[in-house]
């Protein structure tokens, strides 16, 4: 018990120091900052998992705000990249996953903005641009985020329903900078290496250009 609390303790001061540190990058870094430089030293932790809220802010508002809408596709219980949206800033947004549990804690912890709607759903490359549509959001969004650790490639491939401003991808870095690999659109074999997943850096990126 002692050596948990003991971690549990020093998450919490690293957490702390994070803060502190982003803080202290917004006071005193002068700006005119060449890129991608400039991004990094907006990150800070709000409601990520490590500092990506600051850095999506960044992306979003270089891009521009025209609708205050998004669509999270692997949402997690917290709401996943788009949490900070819809916690702080009061966006709308349609928040998708397929473990029951997830969506009941994304319900709850969102119930306060009528503007999210979380569904519980496997998305495919089959029904995701039935999903956007039929839940109202078509058309222009501001953010697109997918965290499926699988699909992903596949899931950019087909989705014709709405069009992101900016776009949040996890990708697989064990698949290397500069080849275009993903995984076949079936999903990963049961018995796949841990590293097997999802789609290379470059593989999104060619597939989102299209």
């Amino acid at each position: 018990m002692l050596f948990r609390s003991q971690k549990a303790d020093e998450r919490y001061r690293q957490t702390f120091r994070l803060q502190i540190a982003s803080l202290v990058r917004a006071q005193y870094l002068p700006t005119g900052i060449p890129a991608p430089l400039a991004l990094n030293a907006r990150r800070f932790r709000l409601r990520s998992q490590h500092e990506e809220d600051g850095i999506l802010l960044a992306l979003i508002e270089a891009a521009g705000v025209r609708t205050r809408t998004f669509v999270e596709i692997g949402s997690g219980g917290s709401g996943g990249s788009a949490a900070v949206l819809a916690h702080d800033m009061g966006w709308s947004g349609l928040m998708v996953d397929a473990s029951a549990r997830a969506v009941s804690m994304a319900r709850h912890e969102l119930h306060t903005n009528p503007g999210i709607t979380v569904v519980q759903a496997m998305v495919t490359p089959d029904n995701i641009n039935a999903l956007v549509r039929d839940h109202g959001f078509a058309g222009e969004i501001d953010l697109l985020s997918i965290d499926v650790d699988s699909v992903e490639y596949w899931l950019m491939h087909a989705l014709d329903a709405c069009r992101a401003r900016v776009l949040v991808l996890e990708y697989n870095a064990y698949f290397g900078p500069t080849r275009a690999v993903t995984i076949p659109a079936s999903g990963p074999p049961a018995n796949r290496p841990v590293e097997y997943f999802g789609a290379s850096l470059a593989a999104l990126e060619q597939v989102a250009r299209e």
